[in-house]
């Protein structure tokens, strides 16, 4: 009996802008500490346990990844998840809203 295997398709949804914001600061985020660590992607991923194409994924904002995914890479750089998932500027950064009415 000839077993025949079929592809299975997924269907690609829109991602939200501010998610796709907060992938892309992780990710920013994540590059910014490996380099500073003077580590390669090849040696993040090695210290993670995966391959180098998942840290280029999560650096280049592309695809959601998983907490734990997150979790692990966070922990092999010595900062915690809540840092990297952190989207709004330090407060020094932070822009002072317009006043709504003036005197």
């Amino acid at each position: 009996m000839e077993r025949r295997y079929t592809r299975a398709t997924r269907k690609e949804t829109a991602v939200e802008p501010h998610l796709q914001a907060l992938f892309r600061s992780a990710g920013d985020q994540v590059r910014n500490c490996r380099q500073a660590m003077g580590l390669t992607q090849d040696d993040l991923a090695e210290r993670v346990g995966t391959v180098r194409a998942h840290i280029s994924v999560l650096e280049n904002g592309s695809k959601m990844p998983s907490l734990s995914f997150l979790a692990r890479v966070a922990w092999q750089l010595g900062v915690r998840v809540t840092i990297t998932l952190s989207t709004a500027p330090p407060d020094h950064q932070r822009k002072r809203p317009a006043p709504l009415m003036e005197r």
